[in-house]
Formats: C-alpha cells, sequence, structure tokens
C-alpha cells in the first residue's frame, strides 16, 4: 500500500514540477514580446499626392497635397524625410485643420526642368524612432510631376543678314528654339543663313515668296508663291505658315488647306515692327507670357536694333520665370 501512495505522489510531483515549468516558459515568452505594433502586422496606410498645378513656370511656390487613407503619428521633421524632390526643393509641410491624414507640401521650383516629388517611406527605421515606423505602414510610394510652361518665339520678314545672326546668338545663349517664318526669295537669297537656322535646332515656315497680300492674288497665284516657297525650303519645310501682315480670309484658309499648309497666328502682339522703343518691346512680350503662348518678332523688314534689346532682355527674364522655348512648328 505504502509502494502505491509512494508512485501517486511521484506523479503528482513530476504533474505540479510541468505545470510551473510551463507557466515560467509562458511568463517569459509573454514579457519578451515588443511593446510596439510593426508595419508588418498593422493595417496598411495609402498615399496620394494631387492639386499639382498644371506648370510650374512663373510660380515662386508650388502646393500640392498630401493624402494619408488614415492619420497617422508623424511629425513634419518626420514626413520631410519621406520627400524625393527633384528640380526644386521643400519649403513647409503644413497640416491641413490640424489633420493628421492631410498636408499641404509647400515647394521651391529651381530650374526649367521638371518638378518630380516623390513620397518614398524611409527605411532604417528603429524601434525607438515610434513615428518613423509608423511611416513603414505606407504601403505605396506615389509621386507627381509639374512641368515648365512652353512659349514660342516665331520671326517674321527674314532671314536678314543684319539680324537674323544676332537673333540666332540670342537664341542660343538662352537655349531657345524657335520658329523662323521666311520669305521665299530671302531664303533663296541666303542659303547660309537658311542653313545655320536649322542646324542650330530651329524650324522653318512659309511667309510667301515675295511677303505678298494673299487675299488679293488669283487662285494660281496663291498656290504659286506658297508652294516655290515651300519649293525652295525643301526638306527643311514645315505644314505651317503665315499670311503677310495676317491678311487672310475664309478663302485664304481652304486654298491653303489644300496646299497641305495650316496657318499659325499669335497669340500676343509684340508691336515691335512699329519700333516704339525697347522697352515697350520688353514689357509687350512679358505681359504677353503665359504657357504655350505664340509670340511674334520680325528679323526683316528694316532697323531691328530695338527687337534684338528686347529679345535679350524677356529672354533672362522668362528663362528666370523657368519657362522653356520650342518652335511652334516641326
Amino acid at each position: 500500500m505504502f509502494g502505491g501512495m509512494a508512485a501517486l505522489a511521484a506523479i503528482w510531483l513530476m504533474l505540479g514540477w510541468t505545470v510551473l515549468v510551463s507557466a515560467q516558459a509562458a511568463q517569459t515568452q509573454l514579457t519578451s514580446e515588443p511593446q510596439y505594433v510593426t508595419a508588418a502586422i498593422a493595417p496598411s496606410v495609402r498615399a496620394e499626392l494631387s492639386g499639382a498645378p498644371e506648370h510650374h513656370s512663373g510660380l515662386d511656390r508650388v502646393v500640392i497635397r498630401l493624402s494619408l487613407s488614415e492619420p497617422i503619428s508623424a511629425s513634419e521633421e518626420v514626413l520631410r524625410r519621406a520627400f524625393e524632390i527633384d528640380g526644386g526643393r521643400l519649403e513647409l509641410l503644413l497640416t491641413v485643420e490640424g489633420r493628421a491624414d492631410l498636408w499641404d507640401v509647400v515647394l521651391i521650383p529651381e530650374s526649367s526642368a521638371d518638378l518630380v516629388v516623390r513620397f518614398v517611406p524611409p527605411a532604417g527605421c528603429t524601434v525607438d524612432d515610434q513615428e518613423c515606423l509608423e511611416l513603414l505602414r505606407v504601403s505605396n510610394s506615389p509621386s507627381l510631376t509639374v512641368p515648365p510652361a512652353t512659349m514660342h518665339f516665331t520671326f517674321d520678314d527674314g532671314p536678314n543678314p543684319n539680324s537674323t545672326p544676332f537673333i540666332l546668338d540670342i537664341l542660343k545663349r538662352y537655349n531657345a528654339r524657335a520658329t523662323f517664318f521666311v520669305v521665299g526669295r530671302l531664303a533663296a537669297a541666303f542659303p547660309q543663313l537658311i542653313e545655320r537656322i536649322v542646324n542650330e535646332g530651329h524650324t522653318l515656315a512659309n511667309h510667301t515668296w515675295a511677303h505678298d497680300d494673299l487675299v488679293e492674288l488669283s487662285e494660281e497665284e496663291f498656290d504659286r508663291t506658297l508652294l516655290r516657297t515651300q519649293r525652295t525650303l525643301g526638306a527643311h519645310a514645315t505644314h505651317c505658315f503665315r499670311p503677310p501682315n495676317f491678311r487672310y480670309n475664309s478663302g485664304t484658309v481652304e486654298r491653303a488647306a489644300k496646299l497641305g499648309l495650316q496657318i499659325v497666328f499669335a497669340t500676343g502682339d509684340t508691336d515691335d515692327w512699329r519700333r516704339p522703343g525697347a522697352d515697350v518691346i520688353t514689357a509687350n512680350i512679358l505681359a504677353s507670357a503665359k504657357p504655350n503662348a505664340i509670340l511674334v518678332l520680325h528679323d526683316g523688314g528694316g532697323d531691328r536694333s530695338q527687337m534684338l534689346e528686347a529679345l535679350e532682355a524677356s529672354l533672362s527674364e522668362l528663362s528666370a520665370q523657368r519657362y522653356v522655348f520650342e518652335p511652334v512648328c516641326e
């Protein structure tokens, strides 16, 4: 009997020891668990960048919106680490109405290239940086691009050896490309200028053979003046033409279309042909500055010194506003 009781006591002792060891192990496991919620097991958050203007040219600052699918506990300082910016810099992050899921992002453009903004949660967060760990919950990396605005400078009535070379020098200094609406007989007379225009990245368009009034021409004369100019320009001819003095009617449009040509007008008048003074011409150019503006200047028809001075001043100012300058006709 004593042997049976001894065996039973031994079993109870072993069971008690096992329970004690299991409890200690469980206690050890509980106390070693981390005291924060990691990005791997927390609900993910999605970010969105929106509200960008169409262009950054002419703007001192660009403001876009960072939206999060739910609030996160991250300060401005921490959020800054998640932004990657090309073509500018981050100036401010401002909460919208004190919300932790909406921020206004204030950027300063610094070049005439694309302003590119990316929101990329930073790597290398430590367990001691709770706000940084919160950013790791963001499951995507949105980006947004704000391009510069393009303006189109055009030059009529040339080429002219007394002004066209100086125009080309100025355009080169500002990395500007333009379209020259040339008079056919002048293009034939100064092929070296035509060659330089093309070699420096500019394009050519049709301004009739002899600066003709298209409204007064017969259909045969109309076709002749435009086609002769197109043949002179050869492979460098584009589909664009501009009626001298902007004289046209419905017949002008229809006849040109049959020849595969399209009228190119202007969005702003510089009045350089009146020679009102370089300051006035400059003011007219800057007043007409806007995205996709088409400006008309003249490299033929007399003294163009005022225009040259105004072109230099205008390109200097507009370049500082981060405009880019491309041909209107390719």
